[in-house]
């Protein structure tokens, strides 16, 4: 195996551990929204909260999913361009660090809001 290949191995590992942590978050949102539903409807439908009160709880749904929603959306994006910059680095024939490495720089990269992984050959 050539060290490009391992290097994209790598990204692929990266690649399949962020989708699954995507999925699980999209599973809680989609559950939370598919329980909150349930619940309003049937709090409704008992006459525990009037139609005034199941109008706020679809609001406050509706905003809450809307913004776990934009969150989930730009955590995407900014895992795209994490592992294009990867992609483009093995394209310029560098060496990737270990997974453990760059799963820290990816981390690093959301906090701080700099996507694109810096080269190991650039100075700072």
């Amino acid at each position: 195996m050539t060290r490009q290949d391992i290097d994209l191995q790598k990204i692929q590992v990266l690649e399949s551990s962020y989708q699954g942590w995507f999925n699980f978050k999209a599973s809680i949102v989609a559950g939370t929204i598919v329980g909150t539903v349930i619940l309003i409807v049937n709090m409704q439908y008992q006459n525990i909260i009037n139609l005034y009160g199941v109008f706020v709880g679809y609001l406050f749904l509706v905003i809450g999913a809307f913004y776990f929603i934009s969150d989930m959306k730009e955590s995407h994006d900014e895992h795209i361009s994490f592992m294009n910059g990867l992609i483009l680095r093995i394209e310029e024939g560098e060496k990737l660090e270990s997974i453990e490495e760059l799963r820290k720089m990816h981390k690093k990269s959301a906090k701080t809001k700099n996507i694109k992984p810096k080269s190991s050959n650039a100075k700072t």
